[in-house]
């Protein structure tokens, strides 16, 4: 268990400190698109640029900043050294940094290790994240500016669960539940930030969407969703204005090309399809900043760090399409899942408080089902879910999911009974404002 509370900076004289506004913001935002050597033998072409952007706030001389990488995942010994690069150039403590990933699936892994996974990894990347890292922290803090914030909440019907029956297998399936209404938040939170005569700095998305659209442009950089909804912002506010899309606890895209194979209808353009709900993003946290009833320009700042340790479980084989299959005398194993202990496995939790809203971090993805069920706990109507990564435990899966053998359930590391209500209870500790035990 880590415990840290509002960063003080040094004092300053009082004529300074009567001078000095209560609330400042700066953003900043960096290319992060992998040198071409790096790339080329997986991705040779760039569909949009990647950007890591960062928004850095400063209230009664205390500090915190939020980070965002257009990237798949960030290794946690890679968060570590970025976390701690970024808070040197910006002059405050590594806890209070939250550095987050948008999960885009279109471009390297932020990890040194090399293999393992889907996407590769690359030393020379996280170098360059890093260095691209410092550069934001430090191009933010030199454009600190008078400031004052709003938060909101809009609506997007772009998501739905992860998972659907299939009466044909008689389990369920990695495939998108146009029905469940209940399972996926669709709610877009929006934290902005603007001068106080109105002009735009930096807004803060968080939506629940798994950016998988851009895995149909194959060998080429993008980052999808989130970054259409990103530079659509931006453009909108002009003139170095920063937008920053957080994961929320995400449910699957309604609308994906390789959804509509097998039909009579032509296969969706995936350019299109990620435009189009970029915009749709875009515009709609536009409405919710622009008419925004209640600023402050006052942002008390806290932070709270902790683990969640739980039981160890390896299943197999996954439930997706390609690890295994129904089909008698196939290649692939059969969909027949079996769970074996393995270590314990850790979940890094955060809280970053601003104000009235809270931002709850955490290293793996937080299904809908658990994410609606926080949400509805917290005593903070504005309380945003923040995936940082795709860290150790993978997912943190409600316990009525495991018998499901839904994808998240057969990902999941944890053992059934431990992560959805250690999470739930750990983050509602945090909100109240205490430090929770392991």
């Amino acid at each position: 268990m880590r415990l840290t509370m509002a960063l003080t900076l040094a004092a300053l004289p009082l004529a300074a400190q009567a001078a000095t506004p209560a609330l400042r913001v700066g953003a900043a935002k960096v290319n992060i698109v992998p040198a071409r050597a790096d790339r080329q033998a997986v991705f040779p072409k760039v569909a949009d640029d990647l950007f890591l952007r960062a928004v850095l706030i400063d209230s009664d001389n205390t500090r915190g900043m939020i980070i965002v990488a257009d990237v798949p995942m960030i290794s946690p010994d890679a968060s570590a050294e970025i976390t701690a690069a970024a808070a040197k150039a910006a002059h405050l403590a590594p806890d209070h940094v939250l550095l987050a990933s948008t999960h885009a699936h279109n471009s390297l892994r932020v990890d040194r290790k090399v293999g393992g996974i889907l996407l590769p990894g690359s030393p020379a990347y996280v170098e360059h994240v890093k260095a691209a890292a410092v550069e934001a922290a430090a191009q933010a803090e030199g454009r600190l500016q008078p400031a004052r914030m709003s938060v909101g909440k809009g609506k997007a019907w772009l998501v739905g669960g992860k998972n659907s029956w299939s009466p044909t297998l008689g389990r369920w399936i990695e495939q998108i539940d146009r029905s469940d209404e209940a399972k996926v938040s669709k709610a877009l939170g929006v934290l902005s930030f603007e001068t106080p005569a109105g002009k735009p700095i930096a807004i803060v998305m968080n939506y629940a969407i798994n950016p998988v659209i851009a895995m149909a442009l194959k060998g080429q950089i993008s980052g999808d969703v989130p970054g259409a909804a990103e530079r659509y912002v931006e453009q909108r506010g002009g003139d170095g204005m920063v937008a920053l899309f957080t994961i929320g606890s995400a449910g699957n895209p309604l609308y994906r090309p390789g959804d509509q194979a097998g039909s009579s209808w032509q296969v969706a353009n995936p350019r299109a399809l990620i435009d189009a709900m970029g915009t749709v993003l875009g515009e709609e946290a536009i409405a919710v900043a622009r008419t925004a009833s209640q600023h402050s320009d006052h942002v008390p700042i806290s932070t709270l760090l902790t683990d969640l340790d739980c039981p160890g479980k390896a299943t197999s084989p996954l439930n997706l399409p390609e690890r295994c299959s129904d089909t008698p005398g196939g290649s692939l194993p059969r969909c027949d899942f079996h769970d074996a202990d393995a270590p314990p496995v850790t979940l890094r939790m955060g809280l970053m408080k601003l104000g009235p809203v809270a931002l709850i971090s955490s290293d793996s993805d937080i299904s809908g089902q658990v994410g609606l069920r926080l949400q509805k706990a917290s005593p903070l109507a504005d309380t945003f879910i923040i995936a940082t990564s795709y860290g150790p435990m993978h997912y943190v899966v409600d316990d009525s999911d495991y018998p499901l053998n839904t994808y998240e359930a057969t990902a999941t590391t944890a053992k059934r009974g431990c992560a959805a209500t250690g999470y739930v209870d750990k983050a509602l500790t945090m909100i109240g404002g205490t430090a929770p035990g392991r």
